[in-house]
């Protein structure tokens, strides 16, 4: 039964995070799309190309991938506001 969990824990990686991510960048519909998923499909691919090379397990190395995406997007959010703040003054 313990096993059950670990797929609930990569159903969510890969559905929320790259929502999340898009969420936090933009506020349209369609962009959210784009910007959902495009990492989301970049990050999936990396994971199963970087588990074929390493042998490492499929979904974990995948989840690992798209759990950096809310980090990466925090980041670049903080960047772009920042820019555009400087650039205002």
């Amino acid at each position: 039964m313990a096993h059950c969990h670990r797929y609930y824990v990569i159903f969510f990686v890969i559905f929320e995070h790259p929502a999340l991510g898009a969420a936090t960048l933009t506020g349209t519909f369609g962009m959210r799309l784009v910007l959902g998923w495009a990492p989301g499909l970049t990050a999936s691919i990396i994971g199963l190309w970087l588990s074929f090379i390493a042998d490492l397990p499929v979904g974990v190395t995948v989840a690992s991938l798209l759990g950096l995406l809310p980090i990466l997007t925090v980041l670049l959010n903080y960047v772009i506001r920042r820019s555009i703040k400087i650039k205002t003054y």
